[in-house]
Protein backbone atom coordinates (compact mmCIF):
# COMPACT_ATOMS: atom_id res chain seq x y z
CA UNK A 1 0.00 0.00 0.00
CA UNK A 2 1.72 3.15 -1.19
CA UNK A 3 -0.05 5.34 1.36
CA UNK A 4 1.64 3.38 4.15
CA UNK A 5 4.97 4.78 2.97
CA UNK A 6 3.85 8.34 3.76
CA UNK A 7 2.20 7.86 7.16
CA UNK A 8 4.06 10.74 8.77
CA UNK A 9 2.41 13.18 6.31
CA UNK A 10 -1.15 12.06 6.98
CA UNK A 11 -3.65 13.36 9.50
CA UNK A 12 -3.77 11.37 12.76
CA UNK A 13 -7.24 10.01 11.92
CA UNK A 14 -6.14 8.86 8.47
CA UNK A 15 -2.94 7.35 9.84
CA UNK A 16 -4.88 5.43 12.51
CA UNK A 17 -7.30 4.01 9.94
CA UNK A 18 -4.47 2.92 7.64
CA UNK A 19 -2.73 1.23 10.56
CA UNK A 20 -5.94 -0.73 11.28
CA UNK A 21 -6.18 -1.81 7.63
CA UNK A 22 -2.51 -2.85 7.55
CA UNK A 23 -2.87 -4.84 10.76
CA UNK A 24 -6.03 -6.58 9.54
CA UNK A 25 -4.44 -7.48 6.20
CA UNK A 26 -1.38 -8.78 8.05
CA UNK A 27 -3.65 -11.20 9.90
CA UNK A 28 -5.69 -12.33 6.90
CA UNK A 29 -3.96 -12.72 3.55
CA UNK A 30 -7.36 -12.56 1.84
CA UNK A 31 -7.55 -8.86 2.76
CA UNK A 32 -4.29 -8.12 0.94
CA UNK A 33 -5.11 -7.78 -2.78
CA UNK A 34 -1.47 -8.03 -3.85
CA UNK A 35 -0.97 -11.31 -1.99
CA UNK A 36 -4.20 -12.58 -3.53
CA UNK A 37 -3.04 -11.64 -7.03
CA UNK A 38 0.54 -12.83 -6.80
CA UNK A 39 0.61 -15.62 -4.20
CA UNK A 40 -2.51 -17.77 -4.58
CA UNK A 41 -0.62 -20.64 -6.23
CA UNK A 42 2.27 -20.43 -3.77
CA UNK A 43 -0.12 -20.38 -0.81
CA UNK A 44 -1.82 -23.51 -2.15
CA UNK A 45 1.54 -25.18 -2.70
CA UNK A 46 3.46 -24.12 0.42
CA UNK A 47 0.80 -23.29 3.02
CA UNK A 48 -2.33 -25.37 2.43
CA UNK A 49 -2.96 -26.17 6.10
CA UNK A 50 -2.57 -22.55 7.16
CA UNK A 51 -4.88 -21.38 4.36
CA UNK A 52 -7.51 -23.94 5.35
CA UNK A 53 -7.60 -22.73 8.95
CA UNK A 54 -10.86 -21.00 9.80
CA UNK A 55 -9.22 -18.55 12.18
CA UNK A 56 -6.96 -16.11 10.35
CA UNK A 57 -4.21 -15.02 12.72
CA UNK A 58 -1.38 -14.44 10.29
CA UNK A 59 -0.43 -18.09 9.78
CA UNK A 60 -0.44 -17.85 5.97
CA UNK A 61 1.71 -14.73 5.98
CA UNK A 62 4.16 -16.31 8.44
CA UNK A 63 4.26 -19.47 6.34
CA UNK A 64 5.14 -17.42 3.26
CA UNK A 65 7.89 -15.60 5.17
CA UNK A 66 9.36 -18.86 6.47
CA UNK A 67 9.23 -20.37 2.98
CA UNK A 68 10.54 -17.30 1.14
CA UNK A 69 13.39 -19.20 -0.50
CA UNK A 70 10.97 -21.85 -1.79
CA UNK A 71 8.69 -19.33 -3.52
CA UNK A 72 9.04 -19.71 -7.29
CA UNK A 73 6.87 -16.84 -8.55
CA UNK A 74 8.74 -13.53 -8.66
CA UNK A 75 5.61 -11.44 -8.00
CA UNK A 76 4.84 -13.42 -4.86
CA UNK A 77 8.43 -13.27 -3.66
CA UNK A 78 8.33 -9.49 -4.10
CA UNK A 79 5.14 -9.21 -2.04
CA UNK A 80 6.57 -11.34 0.77
CA UNK A 81 9.71 -9.21 0.77
CA UNK A 82 7.46 -6.12 0.99
CA UNK A 83 5.72 -7.66 4.02
CA UNK A 84 9.08 -8.22 5.67
CA UNK A 85 10.20 -4.67 4.88
CA UNK A 86 6.97 -3.18 6.27
CA UNK A 87 7.22 -5.19 9.47
CA UNK A 88 10.82 -4.07 9.89
CA UNK A 89 9.75 -0.43 9.52
CA UNK A 90 6.86 -0.75 11.97
CA UNK A 91 6.49 -3.78 14.22
CA UNK A 92 2.79 -2.95 14.68
CA UNK A 93 2.20 -3.93 11.04
CA UNK A 94 3.20 -7.52 11.84
CA UNK A 95 0.81 -8.71 14.57
CA UNK A 96 2.57 -12.05 15.00
CA UNK A 97 5.91 -10.33 15.56
CA UNK A 98 4.30 -7.70 17.77
CA UNK A 99 2.69 -10.39 19.95
CA UNK A 100 5.91 -12.38 20.20
CA UNK A 101 7.84 -9.26 21.22
CA UNK A 102 5.16 -7.53 23.32
CA UNK A 103 7.05 -7.76 26.60
CA UNK A 104 10.30 -6.55 25.05
CA UNK A 105 8.47 -3.68 23.35
CA UNK A 106 6.86 -2.67 26.63
CA UNK A 107 10.17 -2.61 28.51
CA UNK A 108 12.62 -1.47 25.83
CA UNK A 109 10.53 0.87 23.68
CA UNK A 110 8.09 2.58 26.03
CA UNK A 111 9.77 5.99 25.70
CA UNK A 112 10.18 5.82 21.92
CA UNK A 113 7.41 7.45 19.86
CA UNK A 114 5.72 5.13 17.38
CA UNK A 115 7.38 5.00 13.93
CA UNK A 116 10.63 6.33 15.35
CA UNK A 117 12.10 2.92 16.15
CA UNK A 118 14.59 3.26 13.30
CA UNK A 119 16.41 5.74 15.51
CA UNK A 120 17.11 2.96 18.02
CA UNK A 121 20.02 1.22 16.40
CA UNK A 122 22.53 -0.64 18.57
Amino acid sequence: MCVSLCLQRLSPDCEAQIQVILQESALDYRLDPQLQIHCTAEISRLCPEEAAAQEQTGQVEECLKVNLLKIKQDGCKKEVLNMLKESKADIFVDPVLHTACALDIKHQCAAIPRAEGARCRA
